[in-house]
């Protein structure tokens, strides 16, 4: 996440954010807006949190805390110079349309970060046979690696540029 701040990113994506705990993150550490894509479910806990870390650290001006529905495909366009996606790609039934909403939602030149762990032990990850093909997959889409993690991290990861 600070990586995405050394980059200038003043707006982040956390897509497929489960309980919040990268959301939240981002909302601590001052983003302008942080959206969080995830299942319904998870919102109002999320949302729950947010509102008692604005109130307990007395946020000079909180960030803008926008929620977008799984359920749904992502209705936000160029919306986010910066996204998160870890450990979601395996669980969805088609990468490409996950990657086709991260590039929807990223302006131009945006920022993704990027974590995917296609073990085929682990029976919710499908799309085995994407394992070893993820920098293509990812080219595909418009992503091209500028660097990696700064800490190792199981998987394949890095950070990427979206060139639209």
């Amino acid at each position: 996440m600070t990586e995405l701040r050394k980059k200038g990113c003043q707006s982040v994506l956390d897509y497929g954010a489960g309980g919040g705990h990268t959301t939240l993150l981002a909302y601590a550490l001052g983003f302008r807006s942080v959206f969080h894509h995830e299942f319904k479910i998870f919102h109002p806990f999320v949302q729950w949190r947010a509102q008692r870390m604005a109130a307990n650290d007395n946020f000079p001006q909180p960030p803008d805390f926008i929620f977008s529905a799984a359920e749904q495909p992502m209705p936000h366009n160029n919306i986010v110079d910066g996204a998160i996606c870890t450990d979601v790609v395996e669980h969805v039934p088609d990468p490409n349309i996950l990657l086709d909403q991260l590039r929807n939602a990223l302006t131009n030149g945006g920022y993704l970060m990027w974590v995917a762990t296609f073990i085929e032990a682990i029976s919710c990850h499908i799309n085995i046979h994407y394992a070893g093909h993820e920098e293509e997959l990812l080219n595909r889409h418009g992503f091209h690696r500028i660097e990696d993690f700064p800490v190792h991290y199981n998987g394949h990861t890095g950070i990427y540029q979206l060139r639209k």
